[in-house]
C-alpha cells in the first residue's frame, strides 16, 4: 500500500519494483515485486515508472538517539537512512565493520558515482567484502552535503581510460581503467568494486584475480608502467552496444594502447579507433592493454600460455550461501571440479567437460547433486585437469 496508493495495483506496463538481495541465488540477485519483501527502514529499492508521480506518503519520525544501526550482508547492498536531512559518509559509524568499502554508489541514471553523504528518499550500494554480515551506524544528526574534491591534474606516467556502454535506453558510464603513483598491482583502496547493474541492464566491469578472489571492478587503476587489463561488457538485451572508450589521447605518446577481443585476438589500435558497436544478448571479452609495443605483442601472442591449472581459494570463504571459485587453464582441455565432504564423498559436480583456455569462474551454492542444502560444516573442492589436481578447503556456515 505505501506504493500503490499513489501508483495503483502493481503492473510491470506502467511501473515496477525491484530489490537486490545478497543472499539470493549464487552471488546474490534481483528480487522483483511481490518477492520484494515488506519495506523497512535502510533498504533501498529499483523504482522505474513509465509516468512521473508525486508521493504523499506519512508516517511516523525514526527515533535519533544511538543512531540507526543497519545490517550490511556480505556482498552488495541496497541501503538508504530513514531520516529526512543528509548524512554525510565521514559522520557514518563503520567501527564495526571493518570489511565495508567505505564507499557510497549512487546511480545516476547514466552510471554510478561515488556520493559523499546519505541523502533522503535515495538509495545506493555499498559492498561487504566479508563471509559474513557486518554492521554500520548512521548517525540521527544531520550534517553538510560534501562533495569530492575531484582529482586533481595527473602527475607525470599517470592516465587513465574511461569506459563507457549503452544499450537502447540502457547505460553503464565512467568504468575507469588507469594507472596512478599511490596504486599497487593489487586490489586495494584506489580501486571500486562494480555494483550490480540496473535490472536487465547492460553492465561494464573489469575482472581482476587477485590472491585467489575474482574480483569485478569498476575503477581499477595500477602502480605506473605497463598494464593489462581485463575488460567485460554484459549485454542483456536484444538491441546492439555501443562501446566507446575516453581518454586514450591523454595517455602517454610512447605507450600503446590497444583492444584486443578474447574472441578473435586481433589488436585494435586505440588511437585510431575508440568507438565499437558489440552485438546484443552476449558477454563480450577484451584485453585492455597499455605499454610498450614488445609488451602488447607478449599479450597478444601469449594469449594464455602464462597461465597454469590453478584453482582459487575460493570468494568469500567461509561462506553462508555461495561461493565463487576462479580457475584458469593454460589450454582448451577436459576438465572435473566436484565438491567433497571430509569422508570423500562427491557431493555436487560443478564443471566437467572440454572447457576453453583461460580464466574462469564456478559457482557452489552449498547445495548436493539433488539440490538439497547440506549442512554447516568442512568441504573440499577437487579441480582435475591436464595430468594436474588442485583442491581447496571450503567452510560453509549458515
Amino acid at each position: 500500500a505505501v506504493l500503490g496508493d499513489e501508483l495503483g495495483g502493481y503492473d510491470k506496463t506502467k511501473w515496477r519494483l525491484a530489490r537486490f538481495n545478497p543472499l539470493w541465488g549464487n552471488n546474490g540477485a534481483y528480487a522483483e515485486f511481490p518477492n520484494t519483501g515488506a519495506m523497512e527502514p535502510g533498504q533501498g529499492f529499483w523504482l522505474i515508472m513509465k509516468d512521473p508521480v508525486v508521493f504523499g506518503t506519512s508516517g511516523t519520525s525514526t527515533p535519533t538517539p544511538g543512531g540507526f544501526p543497519l545490517r550490511i550482508e556480505r556482498g552488495w547492498n541496497q541501503i538508504a537512512h530513514p531520516y529526512l536531512f543528509d548524512v554525510a559518509k565521514s559522520d557514518i559509524d563503520f567501527s564495526g565493520a571493518p570489511n565495508v568499502e567505505q564507499t557510497l554508489q549512487d546511480w545516476n541514471g547514466s552510471g554510478y558515482v561515488e556520493e559523499q553523504s546519505l541523502e533522503p528518499w535515495k538509495g545506493y550500494f555499498v559492498f561487504n567484502a566479508a563471509a559474513a554480515a557486518e554492521r554500520i551506524v548512521i548517525p540521527g544528526t544531520a550534517s553538510g552535503s560534501s562533495r569530492p574534491a575531484g582529482r586533481s591534474t595527473p602527475a607525470a606516467g599517470e592516465w587513465s581510460v574511461t569506459v563507457n556502454a549503452r544499450q537502447g535506453d540502457a547505460v553503464d558510464r565512467g568504468v575507469v581503467a588507469g594507472v596512478a603513483r599511490e596504486a599497487t598491482n593489487g586490489v586495494d583502496a584506489l580501486d571500486r568494486h562494480a555494483p550490480p547493474a540496473p535490472p536487465s541492464s547492460v553492465r561494464v566491469s573489469f575482472e581482476r584475480d587477485w590472491q585467489g578472489d575474482l574480483h569485478e571492478l569498476r575503477r581499477d587503476l595500477r602502480a605506473p608502467g605497463d598494464a593489462r587489463f581485463d575488460l567485460v561488457i554484459e549485454a542483456p538485451g536484444d538491441e546492439p552496444v555501443q562501446l566507446d572508450l575516453e581518454g586514450v589521447a591523454d595517455v602517454p605518446a610512447d605507450r600503446s594502447v590497444v583492444l584486443i577481443p578474447e574472441d578473435t585476438w586481433s589488436a585494435i589500435d586505440l588511437r585510431e579507433r575508440s568507438s565499437f558497436t558489440l552485438s546484443g544478448r552476449a558477454t563480450h571479452r577484451f584485453r585492455l592493454v597499455v605499454g610498450s609495443d614488445s609488451f602488447v605483442e607478449q599479450v597478444r601472442n601469449g594469449r594464455t600460455e602464462s597461465l597454469q591449472v590453478e584453482l582459487g581459494l575460493g570468494y568469500p570463504n567461509p561462506f553462508t550461501a555461495s561461493t565463487r571459485l576462479s580457475f584458469s587453464l593454460p589450454a582448451a582441455t577436459n576438465v572435473e571440479m566436484s565438491v567433497y565432504d571430509v569422508s570423500g564423498r562427491r557431493l555436487r559436480r560443478l564443471v566437467g567437460g572440454t572447457q576453453p583456455a583461460g580464466r574462469q569462474v564456478a559457482i557452489w551454492d552449498g547445495r548436493d547433486e539433488a539440490g538439497r542444502a547440506v549442512a554447516p560444516g568442512v568441504y573440499f573442492v577437487r579441480l582435475t585437469a591436464a595430468g594436474r589436481e588442485e583442491t581447496r578447503k571450503l567452510v560453509l556456515r549458515r
